[in-house]
């Protein structure tokens, strides 16, 4: 019996190329195959652009931008932190440094590869710092911050988005003064329940409070607990599982190791700490954590060499908590200048890490097994546009990725792509941007029956 294949005589693919005039670097534009095709190597030129059609066997992965930069807030942001609401919204929370430093958020839904930037909605006026985001549920999200305006005092207010228009509840102050440029992770280990790491002015202690929240209201804050006494810095964290966090940072008093430190969390905030790991036995910035799955972790950062690495390893839920050995470290872009890095998974398989080495912002993808981490053996996918180290992005199940960040203007700039697990088409153009559009030609085997 036949199955009815749906749209099967064509696969269409309209792409714009990245290349300016001064890049003669190739540039990779990449299209979806679901089923096994026939191509012709190449295809007349267009305007004189060579246009190359790679076979679909042996099949190569690869991501996909196929629309244009869009463009968000035009301010001069100095910190940007985002995270996903849904499978197409995104929420992003920056610093205005065009308006006096000033906390802001935007949100962007997002349809197929084609972002909407909303308008940006100003959450703290005095001025801040360190700006950090989770998501509560599909509609709601807290910020972290240092209110600079109010002697770097701790804060954090819940977000709701309508539309793509934010709007926020009461402010809530901690009481406690942190160290500006230090850090903030937040996460949510139970429902009802926020979880803040910082470093404390005084005595530079690495800490953490919990604060009970009901709609975009707080409760009564928990006490302090500490998890580290020599200035950690580049602090982030996540729940990897109900009831349970892990607090990545670089220990200062530990030549700057990144260090991994879990704890569970009770249904009344307590926090309680296991063992201290030092996660990567050499130096580490611009760390982000996350959970793909229950007691697994991946963490990205730059390294001594400045180059964006990435390292897994599981974690325990027993008492104390234990941070195991990780995985080995690979640095997917390879050697050079990098600044800004970021992950974000897709599942628990497989996920995307974004970079800026100085000329482009990059994307790739990399596959997990369990501490095993592999880079897909790919050139990097290069956006066009030089970004700076503020880059915030985030995936779907569906493997979109929506990525902002500061490009060379110094202005936000909006980008949404897809992975694919078949790169077929390799276009280079050392002349301006131009369009083209192919088409790919299924090629069907019969199935046969025992």
């Amino acid at each position: 019996m036949g199955i009815p294949f749906g749209k099967v005589e064509h696969e269409y693919f309209t792409g714009t190329t990245c290349a300016t005039a001064d890049t003669a670097a190739a540039v990779k534009k990449l299209i979806p195959t679901k089923y096994r095709g026939a191509y012709r190597n190449k295809i007349a030129n267009l305007n004189g652009e060579g246009c190359y059609l790679e076979s679909a066997d042996p099949e190569r992965d690869g991501i996909n931008f196929p629309v244009a930069i869009t463009a968000g807030p035009a301010v001069l942001p100095t910190y940007l932190a985002g995270c996903k609401l849904t499978d197409t919204l995104y929420v992003y929370a920056y610093a205005d440094n065009a308006d006096g430093e000033d906390g802001k958020c935007f949100a962007v839904s997002t349809s197929g590869n084609t972002p909407a930037v909303g308008t940006a909605v100003e959450f703290e006026d005095g001025g801040i710092t360190d700006p950090a985001i989770t998501r509560l549920s599909d509609t709601t999200f807290a910020v972290a911050y240092y209110d600079v305006a109010d002697s770097s005092y701790l804060k954090v207010v819940i977000g709701t988005v309508t539309g793509t228009v934010p709007s926020f509840g009461a402010i809530k102050s901690t009481g406690v003064i942190g160290t500006a440029t230090k850090g903030i992770g937040i996460c949510e280990p139970r429902d009802g329940l926020v979880f803040i790491a910082f470093q404390v002015t005084s005595g530079t202690d690495g800490s953490t409070i919990c604060i009970p929240f009901t709609g975009t209201t707080f409760g009564t804050q928990t006490s302090e607990v500490e998890f580290d006494q020599t200035a950690p810095d580049y602090i982030a964290c996540c729940s990897y599982d109900t009831g349970y966090v892990v607090v990545v940072y670089r220990d200062t008093g530990d030549v700057n190791k990144v260090h991994a430190w879990g704890a569970s969390v009770s249904a009344a905030g307590v926090v309680v700490f296991g063992t201290e790991k030092t996660l990567v036995d050499a130096a580490g910035t611009v760390i982000q954590v996350s959970s793909p799955e229950t007691l697994n972790i991946v963490v990205s950062y730059i390294d001594a060499s400045n180059d964006a690495a990435l390292i897994a390893t599981t974690i325990n839920e027993a008492s104390p908590v234990v941070v195991a050995t990780g995985g080995s470290v690979i640095t997917p872009f390879g050697a050079g200048t990098h600044t800004g890095v970021c992950h974000s998974m897709i599942d628990n398989t497989q996920g995307i890490i974004a970079g800026d080495d100085g000329t482009y912002m990059k994307c790739i993808r990399f596959s997990k097994a369990l501490l095993v981490l592999t880079a897909d053996a790919v050139v990097d996918t290069a956006i066009e546009g030089r970004y700076a180290n503020v880059i915030a992005a985030a995936c779907n199940v569906y493997g979109d990725i929506c990525i902002a960040g500061r490009d060379a203007s110094d202005v936000i700039q909006v980008v949404v792509g897809s992975y694919f697990e078949n790169r077929i088409i390799d276009i280079r153009s050392t002349g301006t941007s131009k369009t083209y559009t192919f088409d790919c030609m299924p090629v069907f085997t019969k199935e046969v029956s025992n």
